[in-house]
């Protein structure tokens, strides 16, 4: 939820956009993709090192602190961990684009 609430937040600074979302099955690997893509002004590549530190924001002041991906991609993989013993992957593709995918030990 943390992502489509960033992407929704940033293509606001440019008066809106499309938010796509796909999920697949990857009956292969037996794993979840789900794979995010907007159409805001993207992330700057120097911040893409920074996105899941804590306290990172890009946000003017009252917006944010910066805790939404350092605290929502933990508890994901530790819920994977527990509940299933999966592996969790993301993905930064590019700029505007992010995947997300979850499989089966070995697998994603």
């Amino acid at each position: 939820m943390n992502l489509v609430s960033n992407a929704t937040e940033a293509m606001e600074t440019t008066g809106g956009g499309v938010l796509s979302i796909e999920a697949s099955h990857v009956l292969s690997e037996d794993s979840l993709q789900i794979n995010l893509k907007d159409t805001g002004p993207g992330i700057p590549q120097e911040n893409i090192p920074k996105l899941f530190e804590p306290f990172f924001t890009t946000k003017k002041k009252g917006k944010g602190v910066g805790l939404g991906l350092s605290v929502a991609i933990p508890l994901l993989f530790l819920h994977s961990l527990i509940a299933s013993r999966s592996r969790v992957l993301i993905q930064i593709l590019d700029q505007q684009s992010a995947a997300l995918v979850v499989g089966r030990n070995g697998a994603g």
